[in-house]
């Protein structure tokens, strides 16, 4: 079992409780302006796919259904932005938003809403450059898995409570989040608890686990900043308290 101590930023996440028990998960992060803060001077928004050149969508919606194994069912078009390449590279050829020296001239964004995962919101994003190949897709390709059928919050949320084990009498609080790690291609939910301990208020603990596998990556000890301390009434907002207690 692993270990790692840092610090935590931001919890961009909510959650409640529906009528039949199962958990539900609801992402604040809009994907368009987390990963394209820069580009109002370079960019053109859409506000349907008919906008965007077929060419292009023949690849997103060929990369939905091969990739996603049925889950693009789910999935509901929000908005998609058009960037002009050329002049932003030539104002700023050296951006750190650029990928292998390419920025995304299409980035599409979907909604993904499947109550039967627990997932309320989660929005996915699709990035293609100036030559049609996927630069970003912040959903697991299912065709290097057997299994097709996703991990929910509420069997995350299960197995989480299973590795903290007596852990759980003082970290009785929980947040989850739903998390894609582009380093490793894989969808994660992360469930954070919070001590309710006074002299341990800006602890927590986070259970990782991959959403395609369904196997938990350990747990992580970590501290609330003392930002987050100050702003603790709003942070409890988010973080209601286990049906497990």
């Amino acid at each position: 079992m692993k270990r790692l101590i840092f610090i935590v930023l931001i919890i961009t996440s909510s959650y409640n409780v529906v009528k039949s028990q199962k958990l539900t998960y609801t992402s604040d992060l809009n994907p368009i302006s987390t990963y394209f803060p820069n580009f109002e001077n370079f960019k053109v928004d859409y506000d349907s796919v008919s906008q965007i050149p077929l060419k292009y969508m023949n690849i997103v919606n060929s990369q939905l259904k091969s990739r996603t194994k049925g889950h693009y069912k789910n999935f509901t078009f929000h908005s998609a932005i058009e960037i002009d390449v050329d002049k932003y590279l030539s104002k700023y050829p050296n951006s750190i938003y650029t990928l292998n020296g390419q920025v995304s001239k299409f980035n599409i964004v979907y909604e993904w809403k499947d109550l039967s995962l627990g997932i309320d919101l989660y929005y996915v994003l699709l990035s293609i450059d100036p030559y049609g190949q996927i630069t970003r897709f912040n959903f697991p390709d299912l065709n290097l898995s057997k299994n097709n059928k996703l991990a929910s919050l509420d069997e995350a949320k299960n197995i989480a409570d299973e590795y903290m084990g007596s852990r759980m009498k003082q970290f009785n609080k929980f947040t989850p989040s739903l998390v894609y790690k582009h380093n490793k291609k894989q969808l994660y939910w992360q469930i954070y608890y919070k001590s309710t301990k006074k002299k341990e208020q800006n602890t927590f603990y986070m259970c990782e686990m991959n959403v395609t596998y369904k196997y938990c990556d350990g747990y992580y000890r970590g501290y609330f900043t003392p930002y987050e301390i100050i702003e603790e009434n709003e942070l409890d907002d988010k973080i209601i308290k286990s049906n497990n207690n």
